[in-house]
């Protein structure tokens, strides 16, 4: 009996090695790495853009007076760039010689590995960015005094019983530990939402090819 077309070219989508639709077959094979290689381009300009952008950061922080924001972010976006280059470099293991689906499965491992690393790296780095964002308007020179302590003076003025902890408003010091645990607890969720807004469009493509192939799979 003659193969469908149907047949024909779920055969030759999914399988490399399949003679009866070559052209097929490496029209989708060039779209399975151009997906690949359009995120790898993005991910490295991304991280190019942390990297410049902790440059700047670092010594514009000392010139407006706020050392303990900049050296805190400065830290935070070059560990965010190690961890996400070490990553990188196993991008170049995946093996184009195999079939797309193959090939974009590999990718699509990788991926996940590398989201659910940054999902935990982000439950610290999170309630770090936001702790030094307030340490660095707190030490903010404002006449010869930190900005913090004349908040302070200005609140035992108006609440002589406030209750102090290293000369920090204990609630204030509550109000972080509850924000930073907050941060801790949807830290991931976060994340997930920063990467839908810089990598959306790409993993929805990814995903909508990759549960194509799967169909096609089961039903060949």
């Amino acid at each position: 009996m003659e193969k469908s077309i149907e047949t024909i070219w779920k055969n030759g989508f999914v399988d490399s090695h399949a003679l009866i639709a070559p052209k097929l077959n490496n029209l989708y094979n060039q779209k399975s790495q151009d997906i690949v290689e359009k995120f790898k381009h993005m991910f490295k300009l991304n991280l190019w853009g942390l990297m410049i952008l902790a440059m700047i950061m670092l010594p514009m922080s000392f010139a407006l007076g706020m050392p303990y924001m900049g050296v805190p972010f400065f830290i935070i976006i070059n560990l965010t760039v190690f961890v996400n280059y070490r990553l990188s470099q196993s991008l170049g293991d995946l093996d184009k010689s195999t079939n797309s689906y193959e090939y974009l499965r590999s990718f699509h491992e990788w991926l996940q590995k590398q989201i659910r690393i940054n999902a935990r790296l982000s439950r610290i780095l999170y309630p770090m960015i936001f702790s030094s964002m307030l340490a660095g308007m707190w030490f903010l020179d404002f006449h010869g005094v930190p900005m913090g302590t004349k908040l302070t003076q200005k609140l035992l003025v108006s609440f002589p019983d406030l209750h102090l902890t290293y000369g920090v408003p204990t609630l204030f010091l509550a109000g972080l530990v509850l924000i930073c645990a907050a941060m801790f607890a949807l830290g991931g969720k976060i994340y997930t939402l920063d990467l839908n807004i810089v990598y959306g469009r790409l993993l929805r493509k990814l995903d909508e090819i990759m549960a194509d192939m799967e169909e096609l799979r089961k039903e060949s």
